[in-house]
């Protein structure tokens, strides 16, 4: 009888071990997926903080644009010179200001294919 017991207590630490195992394994991974969530939100977070300051800049360069054009088309008026020349560069110059504000984003068969942030052609 004695054998028998100790082995029945054996078994039952053994159990034992073996749950308090599983318990720390379970917990183990419960902690690594909360981290690896964790990383993901943080990554999309900053991900799209990066895209809002790019669309800001975008925006911002925008407005410098327009306001270059309509500065040269008043110095143009101004000075009695606007040409018929002068006034398709300012026409074009509005298009690309429009193509290039995140706001519009207008299609420009021209630049079909260039990536508005980097200013470059897009790979195929």
């Amino acid at each position: 009888m004695d054998i028998i017991a100790k082995l029945e207590v054996i078994a039952h630490n053994k159990k034992i071990e073996r749950e308090e195992r599983e318990k720390y394994w379970a917990e183990h991974r419960r902690k690594e997926q909360l981290k690896k969530e964790l990383i993901a939100i943080k990554e999309r977070e900053l991900s799209g903080f990066k895209s809002a300051l790019q669309l800001a800049g975008r925006y911002q360069k925008a407005i410098e644009l327009r306001n270059y054009i309509n500065a040269f088309e008043d110095q143009a008026i101004k000075s009695n010179s606007l040409t018929e020349k002068q006034q398709k560069w300012i026409e074009w110059a509005h298009k690309k200001a429009d193509w290039y504000d995140p706001f519009i984003e207008a299609y420009d068969l021209a630049l079909e294919g260039a990536n508005r942030d980097t200013l470059t052609w897009q790979s195929k």
